[in-house]
């Protein structure tokens, strides 16, 4: 084959190349199909049979996610300022870090307590629905049942404040103040997780992982368990000098001299160690957008050599 062809047959598939699309990226690892499933695996292992797949309660699952991912909060208030109550739904919620947060992490860790696992395990049928969503940095999870025949009369339930008391305690998680040598310990409270924490600091769960010497992936913690969040040394402790006391001056007979004042001087201020810039890199779309200009551009070159002869 003539070189010249041969050069040419090169940049047509380095043209070709270039436009053949990518793999789309996922928000996540699993869907709402992928949880349910997991649910329903849990039913079997105790004996009841699997919850039925609702297209209702599906839908609204959804929208309570990608609401909890638009305000990259988890709370059990819909956008419609309700909770599911008011529609006669039982409901778990979720969070965690994108590629981080899995399903069995999700059913037998984070909602592994008696009121979560409640409604999960605690009625003999159900329909069920799901929904995951994702903001920059967290997935946001809800799952909903509606019990079956024979089951607690969810639908029943008063609303407005007899349907709140129901819903499991969702205290404000308070966050803890800073000691005096720069570091931050946090107190676990009852029913708190490891994501909801993380979210309230502002830092990753892999961050209080490494600085509690929890195993990679473990979301265990307890009550009362006391977590590092940000250890001591990284801000510069506040003092407050005493002022010198004077001494009166004895004079035998004339004017006092006046007493000297003492100056105070400056409190020093804690100065935060700045957080490192976030380098984010160029997007997957960008990448092949250049790769194509530059594959079209040397194949433009090609033919023109190759045809000049």
């Amino acid at each position: 084959m003539p070189p010249r062809r041969l050069l040419i047959l090169i940049g047509l598939a380095v043209a070709l190349l270039m436009l053949l699309p990518g793999s789309p990226a996922s928000a996540q690892n699993f869907s709402a199909y992928d949880l349910i499933a997991a649910v329903n695996a849990l039913r079997a292992s105790q004996g009841l049979a699997p919850y039925t797949v609702d297209a209702e309660l599906l839908a609204y699952a959804q929208e309570h996610s990608e609401y909890q991912a638009s305000i990259d909060t988890s709370t059990h208030q819909h956008s419609d300022g309700q909770n599911s109550l008011s529609r006669g739904y039982l409901e778990n919620v979720a969070g965690g870090d994108i590629g981080y947060l899995t399903v069995d992490a999700i059913v037998n860790q984070i909602w592994a307590d008696p009121v979560h696992m409640k409604t999960m395990v605690g009625y003999a049928s159900g329909y069920v629905g799901a929904g995951v969503a994702a903001s920059s940095t967290t997935v946001y999870v809800t799952l909903n049942v509606l019990p079956g025949d024979g089951a607690a009369p969810v639908a029943a339930l008063a609303s407005g404040a007899d349907a709140q008391a129901t819903l499991p305690p969702q205290q404000p998680l308070v966050t803890a103040t800073p000691l005096v040598d720069g570091s931050i310990v946090h107190v676990v409270g009852y029913g708190e997780a490891l994501w909801s924490i993380a979210i309230a600091y502002g830092v990753r769960i892999d961050d209080i992982r490494n600085l509690n010497g929890l195993p990679p992936g473990s979301t265990n913690i307890y009550s009362g368990q006391r977590l590092i969040i940000r250890p001591a040394g990284q801000v510069t402790a506040t003092f407050t000098p005493q002022a010198p006391t004077s001494t009166p001056m004895q004079a035998p007979t004339a004017t006092r001299p006046p007493s000297p004042t003492a100056t105070p001087k400056p409190t020093l201020t804690p100065t935060p160690t700045p957080a490192p810039p976030l380098i984010r890199l160029p997007g997957r779309k960008a990448v092949a957008i250049t790769l194509l200009v530059v594959g079209a551009a040397g194949f433009f070159i090609v033919l023109y050599f190759g045809f000049r002869k």
